[in-house]
């Protein structure tokens, strides 16, 4: 109905500021650091020049899992990242191609999307949110998302809270 808000059920967080935010955290370079913007905290890239300096000719990323309560239900992912100049994020949800055998280490991206910030439209220098809708397609109870630097300068990554919508 018109007006209405979706009710939304907080089911797990990342806290990226942490130096080990836990859920299976994993980076590209492993040097992705804790930086502020306007007092607040959020967990930076390296940019396309830095990874170059160490010999890497890729996109620097990080990431984790998940945890589902019920994967049968949609859910929201809430990205808070920042408002930074000249970036762009793409942002991967995977799940696991199966739960038994070799294919259980294997995941497929079943939502690829991204924020652009900066550039023709001005950076705010602060941290937003970013929401997106995941249908998880199995009964796998962790999904993964990642965050790719997609552009020359770092991105940055807050928190990403997941909420199963009723």
């Amino acid at each position: 109905r018109k007006g209405e808000r979706i009710k939304m059920k907080l089911v797990d967080t990342v806290d990226f500021t942490k130096k080990n935010p836990g859920h299976n955290f994993y980076s590209c370079s492993d040097k992705s650091k804790i930086e502020k913007i306007n007092g607040k905290k959020y967990r930076k890239t390296l940019s396309l020049k830095e990874m170059r300096q160490l010999g890497l000719q890729i996109r620097d990323w990080f990431g984790c899992t998940l945890n589902m309560k019920n994967p049968q239900k949609d859910h929201i992912i809430e990205v808070v990242y920042a408002d930074l100049d000249d970036t762009i994020v793409g942002i991967n949800i995977l799940e696991p191609v199966s739960q038994k055998g070799k294919d259980s280490k294997v995941a497929l991206t079943r939502v690829a999307t991204g924020i652009i910030s900066g550039g023709v439209y001005k950076a705010t220098n602060r941290l937003k949110k970013f929401k997106t809708v995941y249908i998880p397609t199995g009964n796998s109870p962790w999904c993964a998302i990642t965050f790719i630097n997609l552009y020359k300068n770092p991105i940055g990554i807050a928190k990403v809270n997941l909420y199963e919508v009723p």
